[in-house]
Parts: C-alpha cells; structure tokens; sequence
C-alpha cells in the first residue's frame, strides 16, 4: 500500500543521536530480517523501538518526525496494526466483560517498565497520531480508529475494577486524545462511515450507562466533538441524517443529558455533549 511507503527523498539530521541511530537500524532490521520467523515473532520486535520512539519525540515538534525518520510512515502503520492485533488477541472468543478486563489489563501503565509493552504502544500512537496527514493516512489505513471505538464501547462491560481512579483516567486520557487527534482528519471519518463505527459511537453515547462508565461516555463524547468540529463534510452530514431517527429514539429513552444551551451542566455525572443538539449542529444549515 502507498501509504507504507518510504518517503522519498526526506533528508535525515546527522547529529539525532544514539537513540534515533538505533531506532532506525532496528525498524531497519524488522523490515528486512536476514530469516524467516513467525508472524507474532516479527510482531514482538517492535516492542523495543517504542521506549526509544518516545524518548526521541516524545517531547519534540511532531511535525519533525517525517524530516528526522524518514521511514515513520512505515513505522506508524506496523504500530498501529499490532495495537489492532493485540487487541484482537485479547477479545476473539471472550465474554465481554472477560476481554474488557484482559484488553484494560494490556493497556495501563504498570510500575515494572518491561510490562509496560501496551502502554508503550498506546503512547507511540500518542504520539504519532500528532504527525502529518500522511502519518493519520496509514494509522487509518490500518484500521485503528475502529480498534478505538471497539475498544470504548467494550469498556463499558467492565464491572469490577481493580485499579485506581487515576490510571483509568490515564488510560481513558490516552485513547481520547489519540483517537480525538485522528477524528480532526476527514479520512478518518470517512473510514468510520464506511465501517459505520460512526454509529456505534452514538450508541455508545446514548445507551443505558452505569455511573461507572461515565468516564467512558466522556471520552466518546470528546471523540464526537472533534468530528463536529472538523470533518462536518457533505458525507457526514447525509450518514447523520440517514441515522437521525435511531439517534433521537435512543437519546429520548436511555440517556440523561446536559440541557444547558451551553452543552455544560457543571456535573461529572452528566456527559457534557447533548445528543439532540450534536444532530441538530450535523443536519441543519450552516
């Protein structure tokens, strides 16, 4: 795919560092290994990348990763589908609420670093997802923003939590502004269009919710926001308006919602995006 292609002709800085030289000859070495392994072998060769990606632009100006890593774009959709992978490891034949524990469990920050693999994955995306369009391209080209969606209407199966208040916040953080950063693309929203995952989303806002998973409901309601914002193009607006009745008949029965005419009730325990209003914004005229 054109999308995993080197970019030609990007120059890369002589003075990186160490870090940067060897997260090259590392994803250097994984796309072209001198034998054959296992699929999930290969897979397990990027976990090594991901502390050096981080250190190296974790803290710098995003829009450099493509001058100082010529082969980002690569290296954002081998990343991208192991998240997919992973994920999908963790949920193929389990209850829901059995693969919401073990996808949770995967993610969260852990205080030994070498368990950290899923967190690591999810804050290299992070990351990544801050780049240039043609790094958005092949995220979406690998099918994450729908492993987000999945993977925050699967949240709401989970019952009992053994972790702090403050790593689920992390967690839910992390997935909102990775997935709110990609929903800011049209071919984003296209993508979920196609896959209507753009509906399921809506289902996640407005279905029956326990006051545990508000803090869910919130990163879906984030994640909206974004696409009112920036991709309210032709396509959506007409995906909307064939959905509207679904979307009003389920926002009318199951959800309490914000009636302020500012969307802002001042209350955590409503979410803060009123479904008939987020309609109306994607329907009516400009």
């Amino acid at each position: 795919m054109n999308f995993f292609r080197r970019r030609l002709g990007a120059k890369e800085a002589p003075d990186d560092g160490p870090q940067l030289y060897h997260l090259r000859k590392l994803f250097l070495d994984y796309l072209h290994p001198n034998e054959f392994s296992a699929t999930e072998q290969q897979e397990l060769k990027l976990y090594p990348m991901l502390p050096l990606f981080l250190n190296v632009f974790g803290e710098t100006n995003a829009l450099q990763m493509s001058d100082r890593f010529s082969d980002v774009l690569q290296f954002a959709g081998h990343t991208s589908k192991l998240l997919v992978i992973e994920i999908s490891k963790r949920t193929n034949n389990k209850t829901s609420q059995r693969a919401a524990n073990d996808v949770l469990d995967f993610l969260i920050r852990k205080p030994n670093q070498q368990e950290n693999s899923g967190f690591n994955l999810l804050s290299t995306l992070n990351v990544l997802s801050m780049g240039e369009v043609a790094i958005i391209e092949c995220m979406v080209a690998a099918s994450l923003p729908s492993t987000f969606v999945y993977v925050l209407k699967l949240f709401f199966s989970l019952r009992v939590c053994y972790l702090g208040e403050d790593s689920l916040n992390e967690i839910q953080k992390l997935i909102t502004s990775t997935f709110s950063k990609l929903c800011t693309y049209q071919v984003t929203a296209k993508e979920l269009i196609r896959r209507n995952d753009l509906a399921m989303l809506f289902d996640a806002l407005t279905c029956s919710c326990d006051p545990s998973h508000l803090l869910w409901r919130s990163g879906v309601s984030e994640v909206l926001n974004a696409i009112t914002r920036n991709c309210l193009t032709k396509e959506v607006v007409e995906y909307i308006e064939e959905k509207k009745m679904h979307l009003y008949k389920h926002s009318k029965y199951k959800v309490n919602v914000c009636k302020e005419p500012s969307g802002n009730c001042g209350n955590v325990g409503y979410i803060d995006l009123c479904p008939e209003r987020l309609c109306r914004s994607f329907t009516s005229s400009p």
